[in-house]
């Protein structure tokens, strides 16, 4: 009791955030603390123990929950209180290297491949998920690993314990995030680009490792990752870039410039989401637009402007055509590529204040779940009815060909926007003009021919001046000596 005493003492001003079950609300299961406020943080898919978070200062901080008791869905109240369970901090990254202005986004590196040190890609053999990727608006992007610092024993995946990390955790790569004129761009959220094998229509291969009875059409199985990213900015743009190090002429290793897209948002980018499904396909919202991309394309594939600025927004893991928008005013809108593309399937308010944050959540396999908060911090719980969950039959498959449809015909128009315009045919009487002799176009006369010019009137000229002078004889008196000797 002395020893937790003086716990609850030392971090008595700490910042703490509340873990609830999405099956009972009235008790929350944990509370979370750290010495600053938290800005983003997301669970590890693999190993739901560990929890990263982002806070306000750019430090990645870093919760593992194995040795944490969880409370009951009973509290236990002693001494008339309610005693919660604290967890502290297991980690923090080290401050030289924290983000200068705020930590903006993480995620956590798919459980499937690992990144190297100079940003190369390999598959990752032990399906665990140590690796976590941050951005900022100072413009760079780092990445992360729990077995920093630590030494582990081979054959070990990752490590029982994280306190060595606390103060010393370094990121073991980093990437600039540079425009074309050289200033530094603030990043305010990012995905990773994953590659798959996909068959003549489009649609991920299933493996023989793969369930062919699985309905819940999971796409989690082994994946190469490719090195390129795809960025938002505070100022409106989408950049796409390589994390991979490559030589320069001279030798040195450096990241090539990211190459910019033509963003129809006008401010802040705010969300930015890959589709579990689809491939290089993702969805983008900034300011009062959000778009629906595919990479390798120029304009959107879908392009929407709103009433209201958009401030969140994430694809369905389970249904390919779906994906939800939150905006400021707390409203939300649901989104069926494959019922109307004009008009939102579903609009429901859920707030008063902005909605910052969307996660889905599948409880059992009749039950889905999407979590909603808002910028007041409260957290609502909307079930998910059973036709905006369960895919139609085909869904994927018509979902790809409307993307790919739309892609084509975006390409033609750009294509044929590129193409030269046909000369109108002429008329009878354009062509007789055309046939007639041109008209003698006057032209500048050059500085010899005025100078020779000039001299010819000189010369004209002093010829007068002679003949008056009685010096030379006038040329007409000789014209006519010479006519009447004739006769």
């Amino acid at each position: 009791m002395k020893k937790k005493f003086i716990v609850l003492t030392l971090h008595d001003d700490a910042t703490r955030f509340y873990i609830w079950s999405a099956k009972n609300q009235f008790c929350y299961k944990l509370l979370l603390e750290y010495l600053d406020d938290i800005f983003i943080f997301k669970f590890n898919s693999v190993m739901p123990n560990l929890i990263a978070g982002g806070s306000i200062t750019g430090q990645l901080i870093l919760w593992d929950l194995q040795n944490v008791k969880i409370a009951s869905n009973e509290m236990e109240i002693k001494d008339d209180c309610f005693q919660p369970v604290i967890a502290r901090y297991t980690a923090a990254s080290s401050m030289d290297y924290c983000h200068l202005h705020g930590l903006t986004h993480l995620m956590w590196i798919p459980n499937h491949i690992e990144i190297l040190a100079k940003g190369d890609c390999k598959q990752n053999e032990f399906n665990h998920s140590y690796q976590i990727a941050t951005c900022g608006l100072d413009g760079v992007l780092r990445f992360w690993d729990l077995r920093a610092a630590i030494a582990h024993k081979p054959g070990q995946t990752v490590p029982k314990y994280f306190h060595n990390l606390d103060g010393k955790w370094e990121p073991f790569h980093s990437v600039d995030i540079m425009s074309s004129d050289g200033k530094r761009q603030s990043v305010t959220c990012f995905t990773l680009r994953e590659v798959s094998k996909l068959n003549k229509k489009g649609i991920k291969e299933v493996s023989q490792d793969d369930d062919p009875g699985n309905t819940s059409m999971d796409t989690s199985a082994k994946k190469p990752l490719s090195t390129e990213f795809i960025c938002g900015c505070d100022d409106g743009k989408l950049l796409r870039g390589n994390f991979k190090l490559e030589k320069d002429e001279t030798g040195k290793y450096i990241t090539k410039l990211p190459e910019l897209f033509s963003s129809p948002h006008s401010s802040s980018v705010t969300t930015l989401a890959a589709s579990p499904f689809v491939e290089d396909v993702f969805l983008s919202g900034g300011s009062r637009t959000f778009a629906i991309r595919k990479h390798g394309i120029l304009n959107p594939v879908l392009l929407r402007e709103m009433h209201t600025y958009i401030t969140s927004g994430e694809w369905s893991p389970t249904k390919p055509s779906v994906f939800i928008v939150g905006y400021d005013d707390g409203s939300i809108e649901v989104w069926n590529l494959l019922s109307n593309i004009y008009e939102p399937y579903l609009v429901y308010f859920v707030s008063t204040s902005a909605v910052n944050s969307i996660s889905f959540q599948t409880l059992s396999e009749n039950e889905q779940i999407v979590a909603i908060g808002d910028a007041k911090g409260v957290v609502y719980k909307l079930t998910v009815p059973h036709y905006l969950w369960k895919p139609t039959y085909n869904e994927l498959e018509l979902t790809i060909q409307y993307i790919n449809e739309e892609s084509d015909r975006i390409q033609k128009f750009s294509y044929e926007a590129k193409m030269p315009t046909e000369k109108p045919e002429e008329t009878f009487i354009q062509q007789i003009e055309k046939a007639k002799p041109p008209e003698d176009i006057p032209r500048e006369i050059t500085e010899e021919e005025l100078l020779l010019k000039n001299y010819a009137e000189f010369q004209e000229l002093e010829k007068i001046q002679l003949q008056y002078l009685g010096l030379i004889e006038d040329d007409n008196e000789e014209n006519e000596d010479e006519v009447s000797h004739k006769c």
